[in-house]
């Protein structure tokens, strides 16, 4: 699956890089989150904002 969703990049202040201003951090999935409830947040992230 590919989303396609228009965003501008920030500078990270101090470095030479950019970033998208929000990212999903995965790292609950699997630990804290079922497998259920990680793939509702996985669909809610894909859904372009409004």
């Amino acid at each position: 699956m590919t989303v396609n969703v228009r965003t501008d990049l920030v500078a990270l202040p101090r470095t030479d890089l950019t970033a998208v201003p929000l990212v999903l951090g995965g790292n609950t999935f699997g630990w804290t989150s079922g497998r259920e409830e990680s793939f509702a947040v996985l669909d809610a992230a894909s859904q372009p904002f409004a």
